[in-house]
């Protein structure tokens, strides 16, 4: 085999193996397993050195002006929804659980706030940076 032009970005991996240009999701599990995702295909990849964890299982997070939500850090399926529109919750509370590649991955919440509103729900099929959840900032 012959790998070139590896470019790695936030979560996307793209390389040329045997000349045939190829592009995977990846994030590094908590368990330092580097997950890779293309389509309905995954792989998990068990290193003999300790990854990274710059992308480690991150909860993303986006605010504006209107206030806060939570995307998804990686493409799955909602298997648990631990929350309800109006709950109060502290950073690090679990809103819900995603399945990735036969993984449980935390989706926590990463700021003291208010579920305004759930734009899923259980069982939902969800993309990488999906908005799941809007959230109020109660130190306004």
């Amino acid at each position: 085999f012959t790998i070139s032009s590896v470019v790695i970005n936030k979560n996307k991996i793209e390389f040329s193996l045997n000349n045939k240009k190829n592009q995977f999701n990846w994030v590094v599990t908590p368990n330092n397993e580097l997950l890779l995702e293309r389509d309905i295909e995954s792989w998990s990849v068990i290193p003999n050195h300790q990854l990274p964890k710059d992308n480690a299982n991150k909860t993303l997070y986006i605010s504006n002006n209107n206030g806060a939500g939570v995307k998804a850090p990686i493409p799955g399926k909602i298997i648990e929804i631990n929350i309800q529109e109006g709950d109060l919750k502290k950073a690090g509370d679990t809103l819900m659980v995603l399945e990735a590649m036969k993984m449980e991955n935390s989706i926590q919440m990463p700021q003291d706030g208010i579920v305004k509103k759930i734009l899923i729900k259980q069982g939902n099929q969800v993309k990488a940076n999906e908005l799941l959840v809007e959230i109020e900032d109660i130190k306004k």
